[in-house]
């Protein structure tokens, strides 16, 4: 580290080819999203919480929330699915 810090060029090289490497070829939208669902996955398998998916209105099961999936598809946490095209 002590070099590192004595040599910033090459201390800067390294970190651009970091940035080209990981970020630009492995980190992909796609590839973070996956992580970040797995990740919370792993977390709930070994957390003790369990979310209550649904609540009681007038007698009616209705969700409590919206799928990450639903966001990342549609753009947004509302939408009229009986519009026609």
């Amino acid at each position: 580290m002590t070099w590192l810090l004595d040599h910033p060029e090459e201390a800067a090289q390294i970190a651009r080819n970091n940035v080209d490497r990981f970020r630009d070829r492995y980190l992909t939208p796609a590839a973070e999203a996956c992580y970040w669902r797995k990740l919370i996955h792993e977390w709930a398998a070994h957390s003790a919480f369990e979310p209550e998916f649904y609540k009681m209105v007038d007698g009616q099961r209705v969700w409590r929330g919206v799928p990450f999936e639903s966001v990342a598809l549609m753009g947004g946490l509302e939408w009229d699915l009986q519009k026609s095209g």
